[in-house]
């Protein structure tokens, strides 16, 4: 959930979807990662 630019709601979870926690964080303190799972030969 985005709140304007000022904050963003963001879940942490583990591997398996089950939320451990759930916090509003300013923008300034949040760093966008991505994942993507590598297949090999």
């Amino acid at each position: 959930m985005e709140y304007g630019d000022e904050a963003v709601e963001v879940e942490f979870a583990n591997n398996d979807g089950t939320t451990f926690a759930l916090e509003t964080l300013p923008c300034d303190a949040v760093l966008l990662l991505h994942y993507e799972i590598l297949q090999t030969a």
